[in-house]
């Protein structure tokens, strides 16, 4: 039986939509053991069926010995072969047989194509003969012979003669060709059929009342489904009106032309978007000179595509409101640069001819600098946005227009706690006089200003700030910019400045001191020390005890003082990490032992690392802060730990010492280190003078962490030696 419709034979959309446009006589046929049998077929080719097929048991099967021939060697050959059947009544068909394998049916199948010598428009060009048949261009096709075959209804409306008229003639039977034009038109028909092609050729032609009209003209060829030339295609276009508007624009260019030539702005004249006239400064900003490389042509093929759908719209609206607003559009110029371009688009008449009036200006260089300054902006932006000093803009108010996001990290507000707000609030009240008499001395006389002042933090604690001020105008409104700083190190630096000078001061009293004492303490030693020699009583051992301790801790404190009061040798050399610590530990370790007191150390890569530095120095300041640790930790059982590590790139080295004793009061914490201030029962209130005294001269840092019942970290940071 025969299948009406394809669909579960081939699935494919294109083919099935081919199948059922073509005009010519398609077949699909299978092969059995003993017959080929008809599967499906389309309109066309019901005329053809009764010829070739028969009813039989299966569905149709074929009569022709011919066809049934060809068909079996396509299908043993598995390749495409052709025949051609004339037909008295009917004609004569062309057939090709070209073995298909369906999936669907896992089988071979021949699909048979019938085309009739006379359509030389194929069957894979349908879509191509759809055009033809409905572009408004006329249309005509010969064969080889010159005989034509096609005409559309475009060439009826345009020449005056119908298809049936013309169809089997040659052109110059039909009085189209003006009687000077035939041998050129021959001539370009015989090129055509060898597989040239010209495009737009500005000729003229006849209209079948002998009007002559001018026309553009495309020739080319046309092939079979094999790629073979059976004839050639010619393509005309009516320019008649454009030669009229091109007529009319003469006339006026006495009056307009030398005005429009001289006009900056680029001007174009475009019909249904096809380029009328153009203007010099319209050949200059397209790239050329020569307007003929523009006038003709479409202004769809300058534009980027995206912006043809608003072209053809705003092309169309003109008509209905004549002035179209401005737009921009990307275009590609003729020596291939890409320009921005602002139009603005006007419809006029010349002798009731509608035209749009295109007026360009070249704004590339606007929008290069305008990106320019946006980039400009976002990369002050940027560097605003990531800067660690705080930068701020403010009102003449003070409320905070701008906060770059390092606030956050400094003070811990975010930026919308703080513009639209003031800072008089988070601003020491001791320092709030201060810095509003800055302010408005800043918008009285315009010249920068500096100021310090304390600051609270979201939490509380408070930093010392600096800042200056300066004024700007932000276009008509004038604003403060501010920079600022955390300057709370320098702040204590200036403070221990301030204390080692007083450090000096006692230095210089105590040196006298010192020397005063010494003296008559040694002589008196002397004699203590001959006299129990003389004078040796068990009973009294224990107050000679009592008094060597005594003047032993005398002498001590002298010592303390001369360490203070002169300056110490600064024979520094080379001394490895780890021998300078195991040989300051090792002192401890029985007494940290009789304590249950654990001394741990840490390398982080740093064991085989050196500092320059006076090794009996920085022994007495690791001795100080290790005895000072264990003193805290006894009579509880603790930890001390010694961690060394590498910082600032490997530039310095960190001995941190860690501690989980009582700790330190806040309120203590801050008079550490200034002289003659102890927390011990028996300290006098040195060691860490002297500790940060040393360490300072060995250009390091000394800092002290410390809690209420938190344990205490004390940072040591010296050169590394290199």
């Amino acid at each position: 039986m025969i299948v009406p419709e394809p669909k579960d034979l081939v699935k494919d959309e294109l083919f099935l939509s081919w199948f059922y446009q073509t005009s010519d006589s398609v077949f699909i046929c299978r092969n059995t053991d003993k017959e080929i049998l008809l599967t499906a077929y389309n309109q066309p080719a019901e005329k053809w069926v009764a010829e070739f097929f028969m009813h039989g048991k299966n569905g149709f099967v074929c009569k022709e010995n011919e066809f049934e021939r060809t068909c079996k060697n396509a299908f043993k050959t598995l390749k495409k072969v052709s025949f051609s059947f004339s037909l008295e009544d009917k004609g004569i068909l062309t057939v090709s047989c070209s073995p298909v394998y369906v999936e669907e049916m896992k089988e071979w199948v021949v699909l048979i194509v019938g085309k009739n010598k006379q359509n030389l428009i194929g069957s894979y060009n349908a879509s191509l003969l759809t055009y033809l048949s409905n572009t408004e261009d006329a249309v005509l096709v010969r064969d080889v012979n010159g005989t034509i075959t096609f005409v559309n209804i475009a060439f009826t409306d345009m020449f005056g003669w119908k298809s049936e008229e013309v169809l089997g003639k040659k052109v110059f039977e039909i009085n189209i060709l003006p009687v000077s034009l035939i041998e050129e038109s021959s001539r370009i028909n015989e090129m055509s059929l060898r597989g040239s092609s010209y495009s737009h050729i500005t000729t003229q032609r006849l209209r079948r009342g002998g009007e002559l009209f001018d026309v553009s003209i495309t020739y080319s060829y046309v092939t079979d489904v094999d790629g073979e030339i059976v004839g050639s295609l010619s393509v005309f276009r009516d320019m008649s009106e454009q030669k009229k508007i091109e007529s009319l624009l003469r006339e006026s260019e006495e009056r307009y032309r030398k005005l429009v030539d001289l006009c900056p702005l680029p001007i174009f004249v475009h019909q249904e978007g096809t380029v009328q006239y153009v203007n010099h400064a319209a050949l200059t900003l397209m790239g050329t000179d020569d307007e003929s490389k523009l006038i003709g042509k479409s202004i769809y093929s300058f534009a980027n595509m995206e912006h043809h759908a608003e072209i053809k719209k705003r092309s169309t609206d003109v008509h209905q409101e004549p002035v179209q607003g401005k737009s921009e559009y990307t275009i590609k110029t003729l020596d291939q640069q890409y320009k921005i371009i602002e139009t603005m688009v006007t419809s006029i008449s010349i002798r009731d001819n509608k035209v749009n009036l295109v007026l360009l200006n070249d704004v590339t260089e606007k929008k290069r600098q305008e990106e320019a300054l946006r980039e400009s902006e976002k990369r002050y932006r940027l560097i605003a946005d990531n800067s660690y000093d705080l930068i701020s803009i403010i009102d003449r108010n003070g409320v905070g227009k701008y906060i770059s996001p390092s606030h956050e990290r400094l003070l811990g507000y975010k930026e919308s706690e703080l513009i639209g707000d003031t800072a008089t609030l988070r601003i020491h009240p001791n320092d709030r006089d201060h810095t509003y008499e800055t302010f408005q001395r800043v918008l009285e006389t315009k010249e920068q200003q500096r100021m310090e002042y304390r600051m609270y933090r979201k939490d509380g604690s408070i930093i010392w700030i600096e800042s200056i001020l300066r004024m700007f105008d932000e276009g008509e409104q004038s604003d403060i910019l501010i920079e600022s700083r955390d300057i709370t190190e320098r702040k204590e630096n200036e403070k221990m400045i301030r204390r080692l000078d007083k450090l000096s001061v006692v230095g210089q009293l105590a040196a006298g001191v010192a020397h005063e004492i010494r003296n008559p303490l040694t002589s008196i030693k002397g004699f203590l020390q001959l006299y129990q020699e003389q004078n040796v009583e068990k009973k009294d051992n224990h107050y000679w005890e009592i008094i060597f301790s005594e003047l032993n801790r005398i002498e001590e404190i002298i010592n303390e003082f001369m360490v203070l009061a002169k300056p110490q040798e600064v024979d520094r050399k080379s001394i490895p990490i780890k021998d300078l610590l195991s040989h300051t530990i090792v002192l401890f370790q029985s007494e940290a032992h009789l304590n249950n007191i654990e001394i741990d150390v840490i390398y982080v890569e740093t064991e085989q690392m050196s500092i320059y530095a006076v090794e009996n120095q920085l022994k007495q300041v690791f001795i100080n802060l290790l005895r000072n640790a264990i003193e805290a930790i006894k009579p509880q059982k603790g930890k001390i730990r010694i961690k060394v590590e590498s910082c600032y790139g490997e530039e310095r080295v960190r001995f941190r010492f860690i501690d989980n004793g009582p700790g330190i009061p806040k309120d203590r914490l801050a008079h550490l280190g200034t002289p003659f201030y102890t927390t011990k029962e028996k300290g006098i209130g040195l060691g860490l003078t002297i500790s940060q005294k040393i360490i300072h001269e060995h250009k390091g840092d000394f800092r002290i962490r410390s809690g209420y019942k938190r344990g205490t970290l004390i940072d040591i940071i010296l050169p590394r030696y290199n």
